[in-house]
């Protein structure tokens, strides 16, 4: 996608439970992962809640969400394979 996307500012850390930070860029809004001890193993768990900062792509969202969809998922692999 055109657009970039940057997480450049941790608001809070809750040691061993979750670090929520603050999305800049083509998307705006709020990250945060849970982090839960699970049988000698930590499961981590992204969320977001980011909004578009960019007209064209909010005006276009209805038209082309299922390539957005597809994109999402994507890079959502592609930042799994990396962890």
């Amino acid at each position: 996608m055109p657009y970039g996307l940057v997480f450049n500012r941790t608001v809070r850390i809750e040691i061993c439970r979750a670090i929520i930070g603050e999305a800049f860029g083509g998307l705006a809004g709020s990250e945060w992962w849970r982090l839960e001890a699970s049988m000698g193993r930590t499961d981590a768990t992204y969320s977001c809640d980011v909004r578009t900062t960019r007209l064209w792509v909010s005006l276009l969202a209805r038209v082309v969400r299922p390539f957005f969809a597809w994109n999402h998922d994507m890079v959502m692999r592609w930042g799994e394979g990396g962890l």
